[in-house]
């Protein structure tokens, strides 16, 4: 048979210890679109519709949320160190 292996990246830690923290905090603060969707099987996923590829899942939708959370900081810190923009939140 054909198997594919998938590598399985860490989680992004809870919190980070970077000069970037008060900014990714301030940034977060600001009003961005939080979407949270559930399926009949009691799953959930977390978006925020002005950061592409950011998702987040979980068997709650506090824990979704969380997962997204994580995820988002880990890419703000990217974007930040890289001087890229941070996209606005949308009206």
């Amino acid at each position: 048979p054909n198997r594919r292996s998938v590598a399985r990246l860490p989680l992004a830690p809870e919190r980070f210890h970077t000069k970037w923290d008060a900014e990714i905090e301030r940034i977060l603060t600001r009003p961005y679109h939080w979407q949270l969707d559930g399926d009949s099987s009691g799953q959930y996923g977390a978006t925020i519709r002005e950061f592409p590829g950011c998702l987040g899942q979980g068997n709650s939708a506090a824990q979704a949320n969380r997962a997204l959370r994580r995820v988002v900081k880990a890419w703000l810190l990217s974007m930040l160190e890289r001087g890229l923009p941070i996209p606005e939140a949308k009206p």
